[in-house]
């Protein structure tokens, strides 16, 4: 028996070669969207929340990412629950205003980073997502100096966006990057992997009516029975071995504002997983799909011993004495899915920090107006650490940039602007 989220997936696959990667937390996402406001896991210090911010990076045209976003996921959810693409913050507000659960699929992230960037009417959209992002019983917001205020009661906002991995990094600051508005995104990043271009099964819209019936009727039993998610004791021990090494390993000390946030992630993937099981076992029937595409026997993704008879219709969904248990795999796997998504913002972090520390080496000769100064004096102005530096003028000698010469046994830095 195979997972909403592997079904999910392999329905992406049939329609793009985008990476999988992107179909698992964008279906993930989905999930959690349709679990509503009021499901919830019930852990210290409040209760966690199933709406997630998706940052989805990679090459320009190749990696198909907005293919994965708009084409593929946006006609699957329940138009009542679509924000708007393209808004102010006022419009997002107004639009919050009238439906306070929704799922936005944003444009282009560069456009938004450029606007919170420059400090334009696009900086209230990083204040307005900061603070909704954690799911407050009433919102309240006053914009610029409008007496308009706009009042929100229990908004639940998800987020999903794509961006070049150029435009990210062009458009950000290590305010940004450090403060309080991108730790709350999950930013994935895969590298495209070429696949010739085939046909699309006669029955695709088939599988598509499907997947959409089942996140519609999700919606609505969640909208009248939320659910209460609780770590078993084993969940809870696999957990705070996580947070652990998330806080005390000198490997994850640079992304500290990310280790936070990431730690409720973990704890809502794993909610999500059990879900996305859930309707593995008891929704999505092999029989349904063995008639809705014959592709499905040749990716293998059913199991021959399972019997139709033990799975119930999607128009049955019981999630009334469902088990809301969260056991430690469940933990396991959400970590196994989110960790490399860390893994990606230490290297991110790493290259807009060694770009800034260039910076300060750079306008140290400007500032002194000069092209050579002696090596202590440059790290004295500089105001970095010794080891920040020595890897600083390491980088911009193998730039060309940087030259070095020793005279009466003191050494110089020679720059020479590009």
């Amino acid at each position: 028996m195979i997972s909403f989220i592997e079904f999910y997936t392999w329905y992406q696959n049939l329609r793009t070669n985008s990476p999988s990667v992107f179909g698992e937390h964008l279906a993930i996402q989905a999930l959690g969207h349709a679990l509503g406001r009021n499901s919830i896991n019930e852990i210290q210090p409040r209760a966690v929340h199933h709406n997630i911010y998706l940052n989805i990076l990679g090459a320009s045209g190749k990696s198909k990412k907005s293919t994965a976003q708009e084409d593929i996921m946006k006609p699957l959810y329940p138009n009542k629950y679509v924000g708007p693409e393209h808004f102010s913050p006022e419009g997002l507000l107004r639009a919050l205003g009238k439906q306070n659960q929704l799922i936005c699929p944003l444009g282009e992230f560069s456009s938004f980073l450029r606007g919170i960037r420059k400090g334009n009417y696009m900086e209230a959209f990083k204040e307005i997502s900061n603070e909704l992002f954690n799911c407050p019983d009433k919102f309240t917001k006053t914009l610029g100096n409008s007496d308009k205020s706009y009042f929100v009661i229990e908004p639940y906002l998800s987020l999903n966006t794509t961006c070049t991995i150029e435009e990210f990094k062009d458009n950000i600051n290590t305010t940004m990057l450090h403060g309080g508005f991108l730790p709350r995104w999950i930013n994935i990043y895969a590298r495209p992997k070429y696949r010739r271009r085939g046909l699309l099964p006669d029955d695709i819209k088939k599988v598509e009516r499907y997947i959409k019936d089942i996140l519609f009727k999700l919606y609505v039993v969640c909208e009248k029975k939320p659910l209460k998610f609780t770590l078993t004791e084993d969940a809870l021990d696999t957990y705070d071995v996580i947070c652990k090494d998330l806080e005390s390993n000198s490997k994850w000390q640079g992304v500290q504002g990310y280790v936070s946030r990431m730690e409720n992630y973990i704890i809502a993937y794993a909610d999500i997983l059990i879900i996305s099981d859930f309707l593995g076992q008891k929704v999505i029937r092999q029989d349904e799909l063995m008639q809705l595409t014959k592709l499905m026997k040749l990716m293998k993704l059913t199991n021959d011993n399972d019997s139709a008879d033990n799975i119930n219709s999607i128009n049955s969904i019981n999630l009334v004495n469902f088990v809301n248990s969260v056991k430690s795999s469940s933990i396991t796997k959400a970590w196994t899915i989110l960790k490399p998504q860390l893994e990606y913002v230490r290297t991110l972090v790493s290259d807009i920090d060694e770009d800034r520390y260039v910076a300060k080496v750079i306008r140290t000769f400007q500032i002194n107006d000069t092209n050579v100064l002696t090596w202590s004096k440059c790290l004295q102005y500089s105001h970095l650490k010794s080891r920040d530096f020595n890897d600083v003028i390491e980088t911009l000698t193998l730039r060309g940039q940087i030259s070095s010469y020793i005279k009466d046994r003191i050494t110089y830095l020679k720059y020479k602007a590009k």
